[in-house]
């Protein structure tokens, strides 16, 4: 006779009342054979010494009226019985079956506590009736599972190690190369010298002292150097398990170097960045960690809170923590619209950095009056303020003056001023000027988009010029700029003679005033390198003086002159004029410029006499006809500097086109045709 095999069904462990596995929670036995957790018995109504089974409804006497006296389950109850088939046999075998080596009989449990598996019903009962019992088959999944995550694991560490040597191999290559390369124009450059070498020996006179003419030449022997070490950059990214979450919750408390940088602090002489998350907790997070620097060794150089969309109440918490500091060096609070009052904390807590204080960054705040007031008091105790970013800040007249008064206490240490899209009229321009009147020392003003600012634009260039020996980069861009202004500008850059950038984008009404400017920067013609007179609208005239001033230059770097499309023969002048800036010139900048084939040759000629081209931009411009070919083949002198080529809408010719690719692609440059 067959013997008789059993597996267990996990629903027929399941208790009734909790719905959970009953196995390991002391199980007990009704008289009607239903089986419950012990405590969930407990819990049942108790009447006369009786209970009702929640299955059946049958009642059940207790025991001497305790629950706990109950008969306990032998769980052989919770066993189905089976056909002994081969069928089953050979399922049982996959699900990981075996006989108990004690009783011989089917095991299909696993102690969690002893760590002991395939165990019987009988050896639970007998040696393990109080343990953490599993069904056996959880056990097998869960170690198939650990054991395919290792087995993920070693396939990736592999893959990656492939690379490494893959990249390691290229790497040589590479250097290999590079290294056959030198030594093969190092040698050509010695067989040439041997050559000039002879050719000098063989024509020298027979009277010439022949030993020092010789000796003369090998003190000047060839060298070969190595201008920087082999080094490999990288980024490792390795998570830790123990940082690892266990569920899918948010992680409000993540590490404190995951986002771009809020804080630097000072230890000894190095200058350490720290992160802080963007997460719903920034604030404390941002107080634990200044609480944490504080308490330490280190010293708070920098903040930068730029666009943390900060609320009135989080700003006075800020201004709390800052107060803790008293060597800060620069804060950046750029596009936090909503602090109100609570700027005012952040101000009183500036003023314990007030000696060390040298950078302020408050653009496109909102900044009201009462903030205006409160951030000027603040500037009234600092000595050292070096750059100040107000920029997008649209305020009234007694709001900037109290920012300018309160900067005048630093008018021997300020160097930059940025007050762009502030619509200035008149009047704000006039306070301006005042505060410039006193410094002495700036290097870099910026007042774009300001386009009423009237008479007040004449006493800020007035007052400009008592920065002549330090004052640098100039924007006056997007202020519709009339014919005497402009002509203001050129007779203050008459005094000017270090500018290095003048930005005049987006002025069409400058008139002969732009004759004026060009006069000015003739003053500035050995360090002039940026000049933006993009969507100016230059006429012929205005491009040939633009030309003539160029003549004395040369050092331009950038030139833009994109959407002036009646410069004509004025920009063939323009062209000869950056033939001294041909050592240079990196961007040239002619969008939609009307560029005919005559002016496109010219193009061609001063590209032939550079060799540092970076950005070309002739986007717009359809009727060059053969002088693209002149501009392709000018290029071409610049093919290891080149980075950019964008002639879009020019109308090129398929071979025109095919020449660009030909040249071009080979070296990496990005081509827009």
């Amino acid at each position: 006779m067959a013997a008789r095999r059993y597996y267990l069904d996990e629903d027929s462990v399941e208790c009734a009342i909790c719905l959970e596995s009953y196995i390991g929670k002391d199980p007990r036995v009704l008289l009607c054979q239903h089986i419950y957790c012990l405590q969930c018995l407990i819990d049942l109504p108790v009447a006369e010494s009786q209970i009702t089974c929640p299955k059946c409804r049958e009642k059940c006497k207790l025991p001497q009226g305790k629950v706990s006296n109950l008969r306990r389950s032998l769980i052989a109850n919770s066993f189905r019985e089976v056909a002994s088939s081969e069928k089953v046999d050979r399922k049982q075998k996959k699900k990981g079956s075996c006989l108990c080596k004690v009783n011989k009989e089917d095991s299909l449990l696993y102690c969690n506590t002893h760590n002991v598996g395939n165990i019987c019903a009988s050896c639970i009962e007998e040696n393990h009736f109080n343990c953490e019992i599993w069904p056996q088959m959880k056990k097998v999944k869960r170690d198939e599972k650990i054991k395919s995550y290792l087995e993920d694991e070693k396939i990736n560490r592999e893959k990656i190690e492939q690379k490494l040597d893959k990249k390691k191999n290229d790497f040589i290559r590479k250097i290999e190369e590079d290294f056959e390369k030198i030594k093969g124009e190092f040698q050509i450059a010695t067989i040439e010298r041997q050559n000039e070498l002879h050719k000098i020996l063989d024509h020298t006179n027979l009277d010439e002292p022949l030993s020092k003419r010789i000796e003369k030449l090998l003190q000047l022997k060839p060298t070969v150097e190595i201008l920087n070490d082999i080094r490999v950059d990288y980024r490792l990214d390795v998570t830790s398990v123990k940082d690892c979450p266990l569920n899918d919750k948010p992680n409000s408390s993540h590490s404190e170097a995951e986002t771009p940088f809020v804080i630097k602090y000072l230890t000894g002489q190095t200058t350490v960045p720290v992160n802080i998350a963007e997460n719903r907790d920034f604030i404390n997070t941002f107080t634990r960690l200044c609480n944490k620097i504080a308490e330490s060794s280190y010293t708070v150089t920098e903040i930068n809170l730029e666009d943390r969309f900060l609320s009135e109440d989080e700003s006075r918490k800020i201004g709390n923590i800052i107060k803790k500091f008293n060597r800060l060096q620069k804060i950046d609070l750029t596009g936090n619209d909503e602090m109100r009052d609570g700027l005012s904390e952040i101000c009183k807590g500036l003023v314990q950095s007030s000696t060390t204080l040298k950078e302020c960054h408050l653009s496109f705040c909102n900044i009201t009056i009462s903030q205006a007031k409160h951030f000027g008091n603040m500037l009234q105790k600092c000595s050292k303020i070096e750059k100040l970013d107000f920029s997008g800040n649209n305020q009234t007249e007694n709001e900037l003056e109290y920012i300018c008064n309160g900067l005048v206490k630093s008018s021997n240490t300020l160097k930059v001023i940025d007050f762009g899209s502030c619509d200035l009229d008149n009047n704000q321009s006039t306070i301006i000027a005042k505060l410039l009147q006193k410094c002495s020392k700036i290097e870099e003003i910026n007042l774009s988009m300001n386009e009423n600012m009237g008479k007040g634009l004449q006493k800020i260039c007035d007052s400009l010029i008592q920065s002549s020996n330090t004052l640098k980069e100039i924007d006056f861009s997007d202020c519709n700029l009339t014919e005497t202004q402009a002509g203001n500008i050129g007779n203050m850059l008459k005094k000017l003679s270090k500018i290095e950038s003048i930005n005049l984008h987006n002025n069409v009404n400058m008139g002969n005033g732009l004759i004026n400017i060009c006069n000015g920067l003739v003053q500035s013609s050995n360090t002039l390198k940026y000049l933006n007179l993009g969507k100016c609208n230059l006429s012929k005239i205005q491009a040939a003086k633009i030309g003539k001033m160029l003549q004395n230059c040369s050092a331009i770097n950038s030139i833009d002159l994109n959407y002036s499309n009646c410069m004509e023969n004025g920009l063939i002048d323009i062209c000869y004029g950056l033939l001294q800036s041909s050592n240079t010139l990196k961007l040239l900048y002619l969008v939609n410029c009307n560029i005919n084939e005559s002016q496109a040759t010219k193009i061609g000629v001063l590209l032939k006499t550079c060799s540092k081209m970076e950005n070309i931009n002739l986007t717009k411009n359809c009727c060059m006809g053969n002088g693209v070919l002149k501009i392709c083949d000018g290029l071409s002198q610049s093919k290891n500097s080149l980075k950019f080529i964008d002639m879009k809408h020019c109308n090129l010719t398929k071979q025109q086109s095919e020449k660009f690719k030909y040249l071009f692609e080979p070296y990496g440059i990005s081509l827009n045709l």
